[in-house]
């Protein structure tokens, strides 16, 4: 571990380093990758080699410095730069260009993971060379992907995806990338654990490493939730497209691996288990990486430009082979923990069938769409309707379009359900603060055998239910599943209440970790069940209007007013077409029951200069379909159009208007969707990593009390 002053140096003299290579030009920095894998390749030999880790801690992020003040430069004399800038496009865009394609991300990546190889320092040869090793596969990357190739100096660059002109692209990406980065770089000492025998290096990294990296990686996806939310057919917080489905069961094989690492770390259980879900780990971030820039299935997360998804492929054959080696190896298996399981193991390997559900699914798809098996029609929602609409050769390529497969998200969900409530019933059961085991089981007894039936047959989601929004009747039919799940997780929460009220009124408790563990916990179970409230009890309702109809007050469902005068914005407002132009400038009002709860401008519908596909204009179906469906979004206007709604965010509920109007006064929908219980999201979702965040901390804490003075 480096100390702060040698920290402080590094980071000056690449800072310094990248800021003259990026005024000198003339394509200097394109050394910078090559002599990177060099010395990372010295490193795979000597990993004890103090000044290779020095250098590459220079060499890499000075070469990010000077991409990124390529971006702030407007240097379109460089592709990459090109391609995903303009020069009147907002700074904070341009910085997000740096993680746009594969060229930057490749580069940031080896940067990264530079800088941590000073945090393996401390841990054996096979740590090490697994750190320089990953340095040298993401610095060969970027000089295959080369973000500092020249081209011909341009006046103007290629400007970026509307969808992408939002501060969560800031974010979001970032975070996600951080948290691979974080799980992939001790893998190296889990295979050890496995192949050797040799645990200790990793029982102390995976101590170190994975409860940070769920924790980043838990806001990465909150993050991602909130730009869904406000981006993706009319406010859906998860699709399981196949970027998430992928994620998710690296979170989910992370969950495991932190409820085993007290037994792993402490009394030397799970000594093959636990190593091969860390591989299972890494080889899940690369073909998580891989999944986003492949085109198989269809995806909201479409990548557009050069992909490394080959590579990255092959990246991910090294953990699952030494995951295959180790097991042959040890004799086979994995080490599964004796009878009877305890309520944390319990919960580990559910977290691991939740991955596998996933998993599985994503499987189906890929198989299927590789097989060229037909899609059901139950797959392949708003095409019929759209065929109405849409004839000849446009038809025959949006038939096309939806052939493709995906991962079906209801047969995903309706797995799900029973796992969470079994899930939810197992920590409930865990966190009772009863002493008597007996008294325990009698409660949870109770919930199983009493619970269960009474809200199966009674229903309560299923009552409530209007039919007023946007659920699907897949959604419906599975309305008993989470009924179960509802009264799972009010049995979890009140468990875990008062488990947390007990342990904090103890002498010498660390309320710091207790706090944690309850916001964790806590945390997911209200950021659930509240995503279950917003989108079973939704509400919709959409007026046909021209512009100037729009322009008076709109009556909708729930006592709700919306006004929206439209005019076409000038350009000086919203910067350059080749950037993205907005076609109408929009004032809108909402009141609710006479009152107004909110006033603002803003834009309706964005277009950049990516031409537009015959009869884009047809009429108000197609503004609808293209809305409500990603793929035919996708398909009818990449990258060139985007419909973003206004929200009134509440207390108990969010009121989205969404706006697409043109400026030719043809009659477009106007779209009101009501969503209870979003803040509870929102909520729960920064419980849960700060929970992550305080557990973390604390334990950082324990362990500086008990080192050595």
């Amino acid at each position: 571990m480096r100390r702060p002053a040698e920290t402080a140096l590094l980071v000056a003299l690449a800072v310094l380093a990248g800021v003259a290579l990026a005024a000198a030009g003339a394509g200097a920095e394109r050394l910078l990758a090559p002599a990177a894998v060099g010395v990372a390749l010295a490193g795979l030999a000597r990993p004890d080699w103090t000044a290779a880790r020095r250098v590459l801690a220079v060499l890499l992020p000075a070469a990010v410095v000077a991409l990124a003040l390529h971006f702030f430069r407007d240097d379109f004399g460089y592709r990459y730069v090109w391609s995903y800038s303009a020069a009147d496009l907002p700074w904070r865009f341009k910085l997000a260009g740096l993680w746009s394609g594969d060229p930057g991300i490749m580069l940031l990546l080896a940067a990264l993971a530079a800088a941590m190889l000073s945090s393996l320092a401390a841990a054996g040869r096979w740590a090490l060379r697994g750190g320089f090793a990953f340095v040298a596969f993401f610095a060969a990357a970027a000089i295959v992907f080369d973000p500092f190739a020249a081209q011909a100096p341009a006046a103007e660059g290629m400007g970026i995806n509307a969808h992408l002109t939002t501060i969560w692209a800031l974010l979001h990406p970032p975070a996600v990338l951080f948290a691979f980065l974080i799980v992939l770089m001790p893998a190296a000492a889990a295979a050890e654990a496995l192949l050797t025998g040799r645990r200790a290096d990793w029982a102390v990294l995976a101590d170190r490493w994975l409860r940070p990296a769920w924790v980043v990686l838990t806001l990465g996806l909150a993050l991602g939730i909130a730009w869904s939310y406000e981006d993706y057919t009319f406010g859906q917080f998860w699709h399981w497209d196949p970027v998430q489905t992928a994620t998710f069961a690296l979170w989910s094989v992370l969950t495991a691996l932190l409820h085993l690492q007290r037994g792993y770390a402490k009394h030397d259980r799970y000594a093959r288990l636990h190593p091969v879900l860390g591989l299972a780990a890494a080889a899940l971030v690369l073909l998580t990486m891989a999944a986003t820039r492949d085109t198989t299935l269809a995806s909201s997360h479409r990548y557009v430009g050069a992909t490394a998804a080959p590579l990255l492929l092959a990246a991910a054959v090294v953990p699952l082979a030494a995951m295959v080696a180790g097991l042959a190896r040890r004799g086979g298996g994995v080490g599964l923990p004796r009878l009877p399981l305890s309520p944390v193991q319990l919960a580990a390997w559910l977290f691991v069938a939740a991955a596998a559900i996933a998993l599985g699914q994503l499987a189906h798809a890929y198989g299927a769409e590789l097989m060229r098996l037909d899609k059901p029609e139950e797959l392949r929602p708003y095409f019929e309707t759209l065929a109405r609409w849409i004839d000849g050769e446009e038809l025959q390529r949006l038939r096309r379009a939806f052939a493709q497969w995906e991962v079906n998200p209801y047969w995903v969900n309706a797995w799900m359900a029973p796992l969470a409530a079994a899930l939810a019933l197992v920590g409930g059961h865990f966190f009772l603060p009863l002493a008597s085991r007996r008294r325990r089981w009698a409660v949870t007894g109770a919930v199983v055998i009493v619970g269960i039936p009474a809200v199966l047959w009674l229903g309560p989601l299923a009552a409530a239910y209007g039919g007023g929004g946007m659920t699907s009747r897949n959604t419906v039919a599975m309305l008993p599943l989470l009924d179960l799940l509802t009264l799972a997780a009010v049995f979890f929460l009140g468990a875990l209440g008062a488990w947390t009220v007990a342990r904090l009124r103890q002498p010498g408790a660390d309320r710091l970790r207790v706090a944690g563990i309850g916001l964790l916990h806590g945390g997911v179970a209200v950021a659930v069940m509240a995503v279950v409230v917003a989108t079973v009890f939704d509400g919709y309702a959409q007026r046909l209007l021209t512009t100037a109809e729009a322009a008076a007050p709109v009556r909708f469902p729930g006592g709700y007013e919306v006004n929206v005068t439209a005019h076409p914005p000038a350009p000086s407002e919203r910067g350059s077409p080749r950037v993205y132009r907005a076609l109408a400038d929009v004032e809108w009002t909402l009141r609710g029951n006479g009152a107004v709860l909110e006033r603002a401008r803003g834009y309706s519908v964005y277009r950049d200069e990516a031409a537009v596909m015959a009869a884009a204009e047809r009429g108000p179906m197609r503004a609808i379909c293209e809305a409500l469906d990603y793929r035919y979004s996708r398909y009818a206007a990449t990258p060139s159009r985007m419909i973003q709604p206004f929200i009134h965010r509440g207390l108990w509920q969010d009121v989205q208007v969404w706006v697409p109007l043109g400026t030719k006064g043809e009659r477009l929908p106007i779209v009101l969707k009501v969503f209870p219980a979003v803040s509870a999201v929102w909520i729960g979702l920064a419980a849960t990593v700060a929970g992550g965040a305080l557990t973390w901390l604390a334990g950082l804490s324990r362990k500086r009390r008990k080192a050595p003075q």
